[in-house]
């Protein structure tokens, strides 16, 4: 599950270089929020597990800072999943209402939707949605 998701979140970046040295034009807009999304998603799928196995490798005695009642490391967590939420959601959003249809230069945003809604289940089920 990490190794799929880091793969789908560093297609974006890596379909994007493939064009640019074919020297194909960019499709349309949104890059700010799929580079945040990227770099955001690429850092919560590999942030989770080293974190946890901190935890496990410490046994929990060292957590980092703590802010709120939380562990510093888990708030950074729990932002960067908010910003996958976020910016999922308005790419999905501004893909619907372009109303281009599926074509060929939109699959790499819909792999880096896709990669975001299952990141979302993913951090879900470890607790990172609560509140």
């Amino acid at each position: 599950m990490i190794v799929a998701l880091a793969m789908a979140f560093a297609f974006y970046p890596l379909a994007g270089l493939v064009g640019h040295v074919r020297r194909r034009p960019r499709a349309l807009g949104l890059g700010g929020v799929q580079h945040l999304l990227v770099i955001a998603g690429l850092f919560t799928t590999l942030g989770l597990p080293v974190y946890l196995l901190f935890l496990m490798i410490t046994a929990a005695n060292v957590i980092g800072p703590v802010i709120l009642g939380r562990p510093l490391p888990w708030l950074l967590l729990q932002v960067s999943t908010v910003t996958i939420g976020c910016c999922t959601a308005v790419i999905v959003v501004r893909w619907w209402t372009s109303r281009r249809g599926c074509k060929r230069a939109d699959h790499p945003r819909l792999i880096l939707v896709a990669a975001g809604a299952v990141l979302l289940g993913w951090v879900g089920y470890w607790g990172l949605l609560v509140p």
